[in-house]
């Protein structure tokens, strides 16, 4: 494992060292810069997973929603659709019902884990 770490910080680092072409290359770099500590945590922390698969699965439905009704036409619509979702979403991640979570949410107590 260490060593797959050090090729991989070996190989990000000569990376770094290349000079961008264009700006937006130089802003990226700037970025990978900024977070390089971050960018290798699931090689020592087996629980934090590589990918972003789980973000990308929880706003599908509201990509999907989004969508398929052309937008939201108010703001006030996007943000009780936005503040519905990261209550269901936050319970599913809790293993907490929807409507409990929703009774719980209107009744204004914290979603804290059943198990």
């Amino acid at each position: 494992m260490c060593r797959y770490a050090r090729k991989l910080y070996s190989d990000l680092d000569a990376l770094l060292r290349k000079r961008p072409s264009n700006i937006e290359g130089q802003k990226f770099q700037i970025t990978i810069k900024d977070c390089r500590q971050n960018l290798f945590v699931f090689m020592k922390n087996r629980a934090v997973p590589p990918t972003n698969n789980e973000s990308e699965r929880s706003i599908r439905p509201c990509v999907t929603f989004r969508k398929v009704t052309n937008c939201f036409r108010s703001k006030w619509g996007a943000k009780l659709y936005a503040d519905i979702r990261s209550v269901l979403e936050t319970a599913r991640r809790r293993a907490i019902g929807p409507f409990q979570a929703i009774r719980l949410t209107l009744s204004s107590q914290p979603l804290l884990n059943t198990g």
